[in-house]
């Protein structure tokens, strides 16, 4: 899962991570269209390496559009937003066969507040993963919302919805074959 972590958390921030730096250097976008939207298909097979004790595989797929949004006279970015449109994760044990599937499905993004504010924003599903006959084992689902203030501190100003940070060894144990 460490693989696969990595490689979402690149996708995810990898636009993102460009605009705050221009932010933070103050350099104007101005040529920018409003907005600017890149879509990018995701379809990616890696090893997992750390989630259980044995061989596991994980193919990605689905596509991550990311919209810049700018002011209109500074020509600086002033929001980024990202939809996951039905993003899969399925992690299999390529030795039997068995596998279980996370699911992406939502927005997410930040502002920049005019105080200096940054506000964050979750929407949608993240990472759910079933086992079957056993339910949900790990992910989220619902609405979060955080503001990070110029000082480094982050306030969490709206959460609805549900999480579960559940033990993994369920998810290995199916993948396993055990019960």
């Amino acid at each position: 899962m460490k693989s696969n972590n990595r490689t979402r958390t690149r996708i995810a921030l990898a636009l993102p991570a460009i605009a705050l730096l221009l932010l933070a250097q103050g350099l104007p976008i101005a040529f920018a269209e409003q907005p600017l939207i890149t879509s990018t298909e995701l379809n990616e097979t890696s090893t997992v390496d750390g989630l259980c004790d044995l061989p596991l595989v994980a193919h990605q797929e689905g596509t991550l559009r990311t919209f810049l949004f700018f002011d209109e006279q500074s020509g600086e970015v002033v929001r980024i937003a990202e939809n996951w449109n039905s993003v899969t994760t399925t992690i299999t044990n390529p030795e039997n066969g068995l596998s279980v599937t996370s699911r992406f499905a939502g927005r997410d993004g930040f502002t920049m507040e005019e105080n200096g504010d940054v506000k964050i924003f979750r929407h949608g599903v993240r990472g759910l993963i079933t086992v079957p006959g056993g339910g949900a084992v790990s992910g989220e689902a619902g609405n979060i919302t955080s503001l990070r203030h110029p000082d480094g501190q982050i306030e969490t100003i709206v959460s609805a919805g549900f999480r579960w940070e559940g033990d993994f060894s369920e998810v290995c144990n199916y993948l396993a074959g055990t019960p």
